[in-house]
């Protein structure tokens, strides 16, 4: 696959997962994370589940396999690349846990290749290894959180492959606390329900086209060329048609012909907590065979018979003020993963190798109802633009994106962009056009991913 056909490949997953939960509650994915673990996956595989997986990525890495040269190949090399180009955007931790003896051969490739981590775990006692398996991922992975796993769900021969992934992104202008009022957002029901809605107004990069059944917003994190995208229905349309005909490999298009106005944006406050499996998500794109104990045959890992009992992604992201914060405030992990909320106290912060500065963002103002230049990797104008005499829109220039302009001041009232209803939140990299990041908000509110 492309990162194109990756994009793809997310857009329609994601859909999937949102109807699998009859359109209700918050659903979110990392398809680029999901899509090495897939390639660490096939190559264990033998027979019709590697068949099915290989069809599916496109690549069978049949050859590279066994080739004593392996590490040396291009593929090896492109996959190595986007497993660097994955760890400029977030943390991830893949890992599978396992009683089967796994070879050298398969632990070499899969380690250097696509970053798998493999843990071995007893199956025969399910108490212990379902206690065993949650202090791991509380250690390796993602830090204190709930308990994911019990005895239950514990399965002898099984294999079981979890990507977890902690987002920590700033933006490049906060939002100021101060703004931050309860305002109604409207479920994907019609309800209403109060969430904590932030509120800036200056100068944003926005999207708003006729042709199109949204609007979108695109606001700079703090890392030159990365934007959080806010993808909003128009009235009278649904969430869910929206994920369903909303061009995810045309977003370069989208940021192009974005103009700068200055608007009125506000967005409620939310969070990602909790685990999803995606098995039967799995099984709709026609992967069915590595997940049943009788057709899978993974003869390129291990001797033994086993198959794939749980793939779970794991997201932990939290939207406030500050930007995108791998802290959930509330989180516990004595709590069970769909229990209440506990007594508010912030979890332990987990040091991860990540090329954040966050002194310099605690000392950024955060003063927001100005003309600041957020030095913007400046869309250029197309055949969209809309009449040039709106005094509220300014033209863009790619030259001065570093630089202040002095042409960049407010005009006239500003635009509104009200984010009350369920909408599409995205991570965007311009330069790499790549969607790293994809969540559908329905409720605010909402915690954790039912």
């Amino acid at each position: 696959m492309s990162i194109q056909e990756v994009n793809e490949f997310t857009k329609t997953f994601l859909h999937k997962l949102f109807v699998s939960q009859n359109a209700t509650g918050n659903v979110a994915i990392c398809g680029l994370s999901l899509y090495v673990l897939l390639g660490a996956i096939n190559i264990g595989l033998r027979g019709s589940a590697h068949d099915q997986l290989s069809h599916f990525l496109g690549e069978n890495f049949d050859e590279d396999f066994y080739d004593e040269n392996w590490q040396d190949s291009r593929t090896a090399k492109r996959w190595a690349d986007l497993g660097d180009l994955i760890s400029e955007f977030y943390y991830k931790h893949s890992s599978v846990h396992h009683s089967c003896d796994i070879n050298d051969r398969y632990e070499d490739v899969s380690t250097s290749m696509f970053r798998l981590f493999k843990y071995k775990v007893n199956f025969l006692d399910p108490g212990t290894a379902a206690k065993n398996l949650n202090e791991l991922i509380l250690k390796k992975a993602i830090g204190p959180r709930p308990n994911i796993f019990d005895e239950s769900m514990i399965r002898e021969n099984e294999l079981i492959f979890i990507d977890s992934v902690m987002i920590s992104m700033p933006w490049k202008s906060p939002f100021d606390t101060s703004l931050t009022k309860q305002e109604p957002f409207y479920d994907n029901q019609g309800q209403s329900l109060d969430v904590a809605m932030m509120i800036e107004q200056k100068m944003n990069l926005i999207y708003d086209s006729p042709n199109l059944n949204c609007r979108i917003l695109f606001k700079r994190f703090h890392n030159k060329n990365q934007y959080a995208v806010i993808v909003l229905p128009r009235a009278g349309h649904k969430i869910q048609d929206l994920l369903k005909d909303f061009k995810f490999d045309e977003m370069k298009i989208y940021f192009d012909a974005s103009q700068r106005k200055y608007v009125k944006f506000a967005m409620p406050k939310f969070k990602i907590l909790g685990p999803h499996d995606l098995v039967n998500t799995f099984k709709s794109f026609g992967l069915t065979d590595m997940f049943d104990p009788l057709r899978s045959d993974f003869g390129r890992m291990t001797d033994q018979k086993v198959f794939i009992g749980k793939f779970i992604q794991v997201i932990h992201i939290d939207i406030r003020e500050s930007g995108v914060s791998r802290e959930i405030d509330g989180c516990s992990d004595d709590d069970s993963i769909l229990g209440e909320e506990d007594d508010g106290e912030d979890i332990e912060e987990i040091t991860l190798s990540e090329p954040e500065d966050q002194n310099e963002e605690d000392d950024r103002s955060s003063t927001n109802f100005d003309s600041e230049d957020d030095g913007d990797v400046e869309p250029s104008q197309t055949s969209e633009i809309e009449d040039e005499d709106e005094p509220s829109i300014l033209p863009s220039d790619r030259e001065s994106e570093d630089d202040e302009d002095p042409g960049d001041e407010p005009h006239g009232d500003p635009e509104q962009f009200l984010v009350n209803r369920p909408f599409i939140f995205l991570m965007y990299a311009s330069k790499e056009d790549v969607v790293f990041y994809r969540a559908v908000v329905t409720n605010p509110n909402a915690a954790l991913i039912q």
